[in-house]
């Protein structure tokens, strides 16, 4: 009696101590895709992390509950559905916050952010000048179904960039950015197919999964050199092949049956699917650029120093490239 007792002190005790707009959750939006969030914590950092929490569960619970009606609705039952909020989903999601309110008292800071539940590119779209002058854009932006989209919603062709800070991906226009959440940066991994090169990725399987060996074959319509570089799902680059001379219309085959090595393909986490895309660059004389991306042997593709799936955009920007996007499957046995 006395622990039951004292614990509900406790709780009124905590409850007084909040501010009133934190206990009654005052900020609210009549717009079914703005939310707020609110947390505390014993730090500033910590209570932001929070309300990002708090976000991250609104959001499944709302995904949760169409799920369920729509199963339903099949004649299937799926009504009992686990809402489950990690740390990965907030550094994937919710990542464009405003702070609406923030207040300390005592050794307690209190927080709520807001959150618009909107697509990447349609904020994006909405900070652009109206009167921005249509450019060509990138080779490789052009490509993908993230410009695409954007395409659609401006109506103008855009030379944007892929802008890397604060350990996050953005896109950029001129002195406007965006940050780009993981469904949006995934719609930058696409397949390019090109007139001067074949690419062709080897592999006894039809489908890749972790562990599984791969080669590339490759043919130019040039003599030249041939390098090929991956980009794994969270924007590291590693170099596979650099700078490899090629024979106009021969086929190279790499690994060939010379190297003593093979390729092998893997997931970035472990029982996770992953996916990378794979470029491979023509350059009618050696090309010392790709000195700039790390080799593949060093492994250091979770280090941020290898984030540079910016500065190889650019790059290919004029450039005779082909890209392969590869899905690669865990092994859950």
């Amino acid at each position: 009696m006395i622990r039951v007792i004292f614990a509900f002190l406790l709780i009124n005790s905590y409850l007084f101590a909040a501010p009133n707009w934190f206990k009654n959750r005052e900020f609210n939006d009549s717009n079914s895709q703005i939310f707020f969030g609110y947390g505390e914590a014993q730090n500033s950092a910590d209570a932001l992390y929070q309300a990002k929490l708090d976000i991250a569960a609104q959001l499944k619970t709302r995904v949760a509950s169409s799920f369920s009606k729509i199963q339903k609705d099949d004649g299937t039952n799926y009504s009992n559905l686990t809402v489950i909020t990690t740390e990965a989903d907030v550094k994937a999601d919710i990542v464009d916050v405003e702070i609406v309110k923030q207040e300390k008292i005592d050794n307690n800071f209190y927080v709520v952010l807001k959150y618009e539940n909107i697509k990447a590119i349609n904020k994006f779209a909405n900070k652009l000048p109206k009167d921005f002058v249509s450019e060509a854009p990138n080779n490789y932006f052009s490509k993908t179904l993230l410009y695409k989209d954007l395409k659609n919603v401006i109506k103008k062709d855009i030379d944007i960039k892929l802008a890397r800070e604060n350990e996050l991906w953005y896109l950029q226009y001129k002195n406007i950015l965006q940050v780009l959440d993981k469904n949006s940066f995934e719609e930058l991994f696409t397949t390019i197919n090109s007139p001067y090169l074949s690419t062709s990725i080897i592999s006894q399987k039809p489908i890749l999964y972790d562990g599984d060996t791969f080669s590339f074959k490759v043919k130019s319509k040039e003599d030249g050199y041939i390098s090929i570089l991956e980009v794994d799902e969270e924007g590291s680059v590693a170099v596979l092949l650099n700078n490899k001379k090629v024979s106009k219309d021969n086929t190279l085959q790499y690994p060939d049956v010379y190297d003593k090595y093979d390729l092998e393909i893997a997931t970035l986490e472990e029982n996770i699917d992953s996916f990378s895309v794979f470029v491979v660059v023509f350059s009618k004389d050696y090309d010392s650029f790709i000195n700039n991306f790390s080799s593949v042997s060093y492994s250091i593709n979770q280090s941020e120093n290898s984030k540079k799936f910016n500065r190889l955009i650019d790059y290919l920007n004029g450039k005779k490239f082909t890209a392969t996007r590869v899905d690669i499957r865990a092994n859950r046995n």
